[in-house]
């Protein structure tokens, strides 16, 4: 649902994927019309809403905070499901950083400058869950720290690449290097 922001909503795409305004609502419609909120966005926003082929849960992305944001985008996003029964939210990511250590020495926290060292000044972003035959969920993320040669349109170089994960959040793994949000587009 439609945040509360004062402006007219915002919206994440393919090539904005941070470009959500806060209090985005996960909502359930129900067949008389009615409707109930399942997930609350809060200072943060519930994104790309997916159900699973049995019915059964909603895999969907949440931003922790956008009221605070500077600039543009700022906000960490994780994966999570909910059961739509009985309501059970299980969290499927949860902030992993899992950089090329061999391309940089990173710092010991690495959203932290350390005189010397790599960080990574924009917040982790897992976005876009769907669900896969097998009881595997796709999705895209930042967690690589990778860096495109040039911005998008909004001054980002972050490239998302594709992910795997079994459905509980193991067995995360890599499937497409440097291959989503424009990273490999011409100038």
């Amino acid at each position: 649902r439609k945040g509360n922001a004062p402006h007219s909503s915002r919206w994440a795409d393919a090539s904005l994927p941070l470009n959500v305004d806060a209090d985005g609502d996960l909502m359930l419609l129900h067949p008389d019309g009615s409707e109930e909120r399942l997930v609350a966005g809060g200072k943060g926003s519930v994104t790309d809403p997916f159900v699973s082929f049995d019915g059964e849960w909603v895999f969907y992305s949440q931003f922790e905070d956008l009221k605070d944001r500077k600039g543009h985008g700022g906000a960490a996003a994780d994966i999570y499901k909910i059961h739509v029964k009985s309501r059970k939210v299980v969290r499927l990511t949860h902030q992993e950083f899992t950089p090329n250590t061999g391309a940089a020495q990173w710092a010991k926290d690495p959203r932290k400058p350390e005189p010397g060292k790599t960080s990574q000044p924009y917040p982790i972003c897992n976005l876009g869950p769907c669900p896969l035959p097998g009881g595997r969920v796709m999705f895209t993320s930042n967690r690589n720290g990778f860096e495109m040669p040039r911005g998008n349109n909004m001054g980002f170089n972050i490239p998302f690449q594709l992910f795997v994960m079994d459905d509980d959040g193991a067995n995360v793994e890599m499937i497409g290097h440097l291959n989503v949000a424009r990273a490999l587009q011409p100038v």
